[in-house]
């Protein structure tokens, strides 16, 4: 939920154009057990782009994407669009935050429709509620 109202807060961030610096994709394995034992390698796709911006006559440079949510992908294919979205521009968009200069990201709540807040906020409030009830229920006490 704080995700959420964090993302929802970058609604009002100003807009500056800025510059991509680097970017590439760093592929993540982590080993891993499930409950029979059986292990396993889950591999995961960090995307790397750092920008750098200008506000008031001050660079800042910043790695954020999606204000909020790491950089990490659990498919490839996920990884390499978010990638290909800023691979061949020299000049892109860069939200901060007015009050913070240094908080900045590609993406903001300023490009997601205000239902897709209500949507989620319902979702989550429902997944809360059912789980609160689950817990209440007795059901995992031995």
């Amino acid at each position: 939920m704080v995700i959420l109202f964090t993302f929802a807060g970058s609604a009002k961030w100003k807009n500056t154009q800025g510059e991509v610096k680097s970017i590439s994709i760093e592929e993540i394995k982590v080993r891993d057990s499930n409950s029979s034992g059986v292990k396993r390698t889950l591999t995961s796709h960090k995307v790397n782009i750092l920008y750098e911006y200008e506000i008031e006559s001050k660079k800042y440079s910043n790695d954020v994407i999606l204000e909020g949510f790491p950089n990490i992908y659990d498919r490839k294919i996920d990884a390499d669009e978010q990638l290909n979205k800023y691979k061949n521009q020299a000049e892109i968009t860069v939200y901060y935050n007015p009050k913070n200069p240094q908080q900045s990201a590609l993406i903001t709540a300023k490009e997601v429709p205000k239902i897709a807040f209500v949507v989620i906020f319902i979702m989550l409030s429902l997944i809360v509620g059912a789980f609160y009830a689950v817990l209440k229920s007795g059901i995992f006490k031995s």
